[in-house]
């Protein structure tokens, strides 16, 4: 299942507004603003979030997933986002 919208790729990683702020280096009223709006932020936030939505739900809800992505910043995030995009799922 294809993911559409920030909420719910935030869903899908089981972190809060907050937590998902602080994985792009963004502040958390920017992350709010374009999960109410559906504005999709610039640059590079904006590549790793729309990669990140290309990304099968099930590899996403994967546990190691998202504990790379806590606190680590948007480059380690996407690194954990394409080795998520490219594995196999064991169910």
């Amino acid at each position: 299942m294809t993911i559409q919208t920030l909420p719910q790729l935030r869903a899908a990683l089981g972190l809060t507004q907050v937590e998902m702020a602080q994985v792009f280096f963004v502040h958390p009223v920017s992350l709010s603003k374009w999960e109410r709006s559906g504005r999709a932020p610039e640059g590079l936030v904006s590549r790793i979030l729309l990669c990140a939505m290309q990304v099968p739900r099930e590899n996403l809800e994967a546990a190691d997933v998202k504990a790379a992505l806590r606190g680590r910043g948007p480059l380690f995030a996407l690194r954990a986002l394409l080795n998520a995009m490219y594995r196999e799922v064991k169910p």
